[in-house]
């Protein structure tokens, strides 16, 4: 999800978009092209022989793994490479803030495969199948809020409103929401870590995951308020007489964030409060709503309005993306409301 689908569609959105927000063309479009071939191929060898690697127990099948976890690295260091040339070579001189969005996406996206190549390596090496929780978690953090979360707000901080015809979000507020959001998924990645592994600072360390979930919850309900996209009194005449149909994926992806976030800030509390760990299927179910219900929600509405138009061609059936608009948010509802149902009704399976 993370690679093949969350990250293959940011890079190929990436590649198309920025050139033309900077006024330049692509730096180099054989190295966006390699940086395409190492992920697909580095996915398939990580997904394939990971999972092989997980029911044998063969060593062997691990080297293969742990290459393709390389590929991955690689993959995402080009990309990096290829749109920050395209950035210098555009001679731009003024920084908006949305930039400052997708640059530390992009540097979270490869703190995190650098980290799981490492981690992937050692764990190797003294012969574990499966990597620790405790690192899962905060890979996983960094993956979901720090890259796709932080990237998706950068680049609807510059399209909603020229696609939607909505006012300008604030800028001093996106200011906040950046380094908030920054320091937040910092503070929650190495308290998150340490919290599990010391005795004598585990209470320290729990405050500050718990002011970190509130710092990180702060922000996005702060991104969500400054796109004024529920404000009917600061919306504009749509100077580009687009039409706005996918507006409705944008606003559910905005909802299910809400419901993650607020979510997710209820559990940190709890833990931070009561010293009892939440149960990890009400974890999954969050995770499932930021990741399907916000993330590809926003994809899916991205998608149906870029793609056709950097084709030059009308969208195949507006039908279609509404029954699949209705059927992503009931799978959704039952996905994110029956996992903890069953996590009460049927405490043994969990």
């Amino acid at each position: 999800q993370v690679y093949g689908w969350v990250g293959l569609f940011i890079m190929g959105i990436s590649y198309f978009a920025l050139p033309k927000f900077w006024n330049s063309m692509l730096y180099s479009t054989p190295l966006a092209y390699k940086s395409f071939f190492l992920m697909v191929a580095g996915i398939f060898l990580s997904f394939v022989f990971k999972t092989i690697a997980y029911y044998s127990g063969l060593f062997l099948f691990k080297i293969p793994a742990l290459i393709g976890c390389a590929f991955q690295a690689a993959s995402i260091a080009l990309f990096i490479y290829v749109i920050c040339m395209t950035y210098f070579s555009s001679e731009k001189k003024k920084f908006e803030i949305y930039e400052g969005f997708l640059l530390s996406s992009y540097l979270w996206f490869v703190l995190q495969a650098i980290a799981f190549v490492a981690l992937y390596f050692h764990f190797n090496i003294v012969g574990n199948t499966e990597i620790p929780e405790v690192f899962k978690n905060t890979i996983r953090h960094i993956q979901i809020v720090g890259f796709a979360c932080m990237v998706i707000i950068g680049i609807f901080t510059k399209t909603l409103p020229i696609f939607l015809g909505i006012q300008e979000p604030n800028r001093k507020i996106n200011i906040y929401v950046l380094y908030g959001l920054n320091i937040s998924i910092a503070l929650k990645t190495i308290s998150g870590f340490y919290r599990e592994y010391t005795t004598n600072l585990h209470g320290f360390f729990t405050v500050i995951f718990c002011l970190a979930g509130i710092l990180e919850t702060l922000g996005v309900f702060l991104f969500i308020y400054n796109l004024n996209l529920f404000d009917s009194r600061k919306t504009v005449k749509n100077p580009t007489n687009l039409p706005t149909g996918f507006r409705k994926y944008i606003r559910a992806a905005l909802i299910w964030l809400f419901v993650s976030e607020s979510a997710l800030l209820t559990f940190t509390i709890y833990e931070a409060l009561s010293g009892e760990q939440v149960p990890h299927a009400l974890f999954g179910a969050c995770r499932h709503a930021i990741f399907v219900g916000f993330i590809s929600m926003m994809i899916l509405g991205c998608a149906s309005k870029m793609i056709p138009l950097s084709k030059g061609v009308k969208l195949c059936s507006t039908k279609l993306l509404n029954a699949t608009f209705i059927l992503i948010n009931i799978g959704c509802v039952f996905r994110v409301t029956a996992q903890p149902i069953a996590t009460l009704l049927y405490p043994q399976v969990y």
